[in-house]
């Protein structure tokens, strides 16, 4: 690559940057601006509109193929990157928590773009932070990659900036350039994933459990070394370009005719080719593209050719760390037969080219571009773009997540049921409205019931209805909520009805963070839409409109009632306030106090622990409850509750469906042993002789 010293002949020369008339002293003002040039906005409608698909990822012919990435362990280092990850959130404050972080499942993941104009204003921008924090991203991808990817990724954005000194445009061009978002809660269980993207630096990595996926990857560079300042010595791509030719060189001239799909290496007039992408088939806003296998197959290449084809697909996938890098380099192999290689360009040592390898589990791209700031015109050894993607389904994680979810379904579906529902930071999503995030902690026939929390400034949906009741209990904070027309602000430990058909919706002015136990009752069916939007209250339906207004009831501890000695109850929400579909009560327990023994219920029976500890016993189980935790208790279980702290205990209790009129709600029970064996042993089925079943390692 000797060739590439001589950039300097191609300087920036402010009068040929295609958008040189913009004013560059703002990134935002300057992207604004930018996209007014029709170059621009058209190819940023076409990538905008590619998004509006569901993504499905790269393929060869339209059909994605399943089951080509396995769960397994690779020995990622989850748990390194877990910790950095969690070491930068805790610095980061509120409003930069919010732009940081986003739901596992958010489309922000797809909204990213190499250009130095901004595409997509989303993440955290690393300019707006203090240099500590800066570090500890840094931190983080340090933790996450190889030795090697982390010097390419530094690389890249060190490259960045000494091209922004070189165009005297160090505002666009920078090492800070560049916007950062983690998707998902870091945990070295769960899935979760970071990105951080800008010009020339693309990076998505995520992690599933001891597996990891680096993809979608854009890397570039403008020129590709640093030959002056605290930099020089800097450079990317030598041994990627070098290892490509080298494989390009070793075949033979009827096997180069196959592999080239043309000599000419520059054709802006052909259909498809733009200024950002050029040979590119796999950048930004292409997630779904249909790119056919092209060039020669491995299985006509000699067993010396397979080899250079397999590292030059490891070379281009070397962020991975060791583990991982290993399984990819598997993979790799197991679908040879099917591992193409394109070639755009001649086959001399200083030719500049494009190559492309393309399979199943692989899609990796290098292509020499002309020059953007760099005044060459046609591509040289000066402008270089890299992609690597993971097709069928795999870029993002996509897949791996998609398979976790599925095991995670299935094995929580063989379990007993979960009795004790605290908050859980892995189980938050992202609802999508404003600093409105949510946990779903229970969804049984009776009722759904989340934990939903509101950011200060943030919002539930707008105006809307259910066709069941809603219930909300502040748990900490206040809200504001519209029932109506009526606006109504509902402090820490009140209480909001929302009949079946009441227009209504929420916000949270502040100060502070918001949390509300939320109450849908009875559970809509799974296939039934769950809220209805409308514009104003009179759109409602005429069959689902109702007379009842709501209302907003705060705990008044003066009005409590005492059933039983120490043991506190006060009514919130039942038939004769409307509540045809639950029974709603704030209970206090005293030191040393409890409800009744042992009993049971023809209801479902929830408790919400406010404060202190609740000690319950359920089935076979005693359990100490803290605060934030939802404790189920369906139907016909036999449960009692009381207080062993040295602190007064304060829960909610929902009783769903209300017991009948005149029917009693406690019927007590005693537990005890009903004899052993009636149902054989864990071996009986096994046991049992059957000329019609055949047993595994039987013959």
């Amino acid at each position: 690559m000797s060739s590439t010293n001589n950039f300097r002949r191609y300087l920036p020369e402010r009068e040929k940057y295609p958008l040189y008339e913009i004013d560059t002293s703002d990134v935002y003002e300057f992207s604004k601006n930018a996209v007014a040039d029709p170059r621009v906005r058209e190819l940023f409608q076409e990538w905008a509109n590619s998004l509006k698909e569901p993504f499905k990822g790269i393929t060869a012919d339209g059909t994605r193929i399943e089951q080509l990435y396995p769960l397994e362990n690779q020995e990622a280092p989850s748990t390194e990157a877990t910790i950095a990850a969690n070491k930068l959130l805790d610095k980061l404050t509120a409003d930069e928590t919010q732009r940081a972080v986003k739901d596992i499942n958010s489309e922000d993941w797809r909204n990213w773009s190499n250009t130095e104009i901004i595409a997509y204003d989303v993440g955290l921008r690393l300019e707006s932070l203090e240099q500590s924090k800066i570090d500890l991203v840094w931190d983080l991808v340090k933790a996450s990659l190889s030795e090697t990817g982390y010097n390419k990724v530094r690389a890249a954005v060190k490259i960045n900036h000494f091209l922004g000194t070189l165009a005297d445009n160090k505002t666009i061009l920078n090492e800070n350039s560049y916007f950062f978002m983690i998707c998902g809660h870091p945990s070295a269980q769960h899935p979760w994933s970071f990105s951080l993207s800008g010009h020339h630096l693309c990076l998505h990595v995520t992690f599933v459990g001891e597996q990891m996926a680096i993809g979608p990857v854009f890397i570039g560079c403008e020129p590709p070394h640093i030959d002056e300042g605290p930099d020089h010595g800097v450079e990317l791509f030598r041994s990627e370009i070098a290892l490509g030719r080298q494989l390009i060189q070793s075949l033979a001239p009827d096997q180069q005719r196959k592999a080239q799909k043309t000599a000419k290496i520059h054709e802006p007039e052909k259909p498809g080719w733009n200024i950002v992408d050029q040979r590119h088939l796999g950048g930004t806003g292409r997630d779904n593209r249909v790119i056919p296998y092209e060039g020669i197959v491995a299985s006509e290449l000699m067993s010396e050719q397979v080899e250079l084809l397999v590292s030059v697909a490891a070379i281009f996938n070397n962020l991975l760390p060791a583990g991982p890098h290993n399984h990819y380099v598997e993979l790799v192999r197991k679908h040879l037969s099917q591992t193409y290689l394109t070639w755009i360009g001649a086959f001399g040592d200083e030719d500049p080219y494009y190559i492309r390898i393309q399979s199943p589990v692989v899609f990796v791209e290098l292509d020499h571009h002309s020059g953007i700031y760099l005044t060459n015109k046609t591509p040289n050894h000066y402008h270089i773009h890299t992609i690597t993607r993971l097709p069928n389904g795999n870029d993002y994680g996509r897949e791996l997540i998609r398979q976790w979810k599925q095991s995670r379904a299935r094995r929580l579906a063989s379990r007993p049921i979960k009795y004790i529902r605290p908050f859980n930071q892995d189980e938050i999503v992202d609802t999508g409205f404003p600093k409105y995030t949510a946990q779903i902690l229970s969804n049984l026939e009776s009722a759904i019931i989340l934990a939903s929390h509101i950011g200060e400034g943030g919002c539930g949906p707008g105006l809307h209805y259910h066709r069941s009741d809603q219930l909300y209990f502040v748990v900490h904070g206040g809200m504001t909520v519209r029932l109506g027309e009526t606006n109504h602000p509902v402090p820490n430990g009140s209480l909001v009805f929302i009949p079946a058909g009441l227009p209504h919706r929420n916000w949270n002015n502040g100060p502070g963070a918001e949390t509300h136990l939320e109450m849908i009752i009875p559970a809509p069916h799974r296939l039934e839409q769950l809220a209805y939007m409308i514009e104003k209250p009179e759109n409602v339906p005429e069959e689902w409109r109702t007379a009842s207004k709501g209302y907003v009831r705060t705990v008044n501890p003066s009005r409590l009632l005492e059933p039983l000695p120490g043991f506190k109850l006060l009514p919130l929400a039942d038939p004769s306030t409307g509540s045809d579909q639950a029974i709603v009560m704030y209970a206090e327990v005293a030191a040393g106090s409890g409800g009744p023994g042992t009993h049971i219920h023809d209801f479902d029976q929830y408790y919400f622990v406010l404060e202190g500890e609740l000690t319950i016993e359920v089935a076979l189980q005693k359990h100490i409850v803290p605060a934030d935790t939802l404790v189920v208790l369906p139907a016909g279980v036999p449960h009692r509750q009381y207080n062993q702290g040295k602190v007064t205990e304060r829960h909610v209790v929902i009783n769903t469906p209300p017991p009948a009129s005149g029917r009693l709600w406690d019927y007590g029970v005693k537990m005890t042993p009903a004899g052993e064996g009636h149902y054989g042993d864990l071996n009986a089925a096994a046991k049992i002789a059957d000329d019609n079943v055949f047993l595994a390692g039987q013959t």
